[in-house]
């Protein structure tokens, strides 16, 4: 049995994975009454404009029916409104309101300051490999599919 070269790097992924989680929940409990799914979607409509259920889905990886539940929720609590396409009225966007923008806000503010006191105890070196390795990492990951499939490939290996 051989043991995985990349054992210490997966590890050290699965560390680093908990960690940014726990950030990312605590950002959200702290900044807002929402929850984390319903942020990702806040998220997402904050970075692209004009967005439908089915492009946000695909996004966040998710059937654009559950981005439809989570918009319904949302746009009862008054963090985002519908409205028809201007290109193609039979098609809806998802676009935040001010407490969506607000929600949002707070929730990267939050992050940023966690970031910035982490950042502020490391080594100068460190924190330039941190931004190195970190940059990599998500040009190899949107290199690849995250499909359900190709995880399943790999894990049969």
């Amino acid at each position: 049995m051989h043991e995985n070269p990349l054992a210490e790097v997966v590890e050290t992924l699965q560390q680093a994975t908990r960690d940014f989680l726990s950030v990312a929940t605590h950002s959200v409990d702290a900044a807002s009454e929402i929850s984390l799914p319903q942020m990702r979607l806040l998220l997402a409509i904050s970075e692209t404009t004009g967005s439908s259920c089915a492009e946000l889905g695909r996004e966040l990886g998710i059937a654009g029916s559950s981005v439809t539940r989570l918009a319904d929720r949302l746009s009862g609590s008054g963090h985002l409104v519908r409205e028809s396409s201007p290109t193609n009225r039979s098609v809806v966007v998802l676009r935040l309101t001010e407490l969506g923008q607000r929600a949002v806000s707070e929730v990267l503010s939050w992050r940023e300051h966690v970031f910035s006191e982490v950042a502020a105890r490391m080594a100068p070196e460190s924190t330039a490999h941190v931004v190195r390795g970190l940059t990599a990492f998500h040009q190899a990951l949107n290199t690849q599919s995250l499909s359900t499939q190709s995880l399943n490939t790999e894990a049969s290996r």
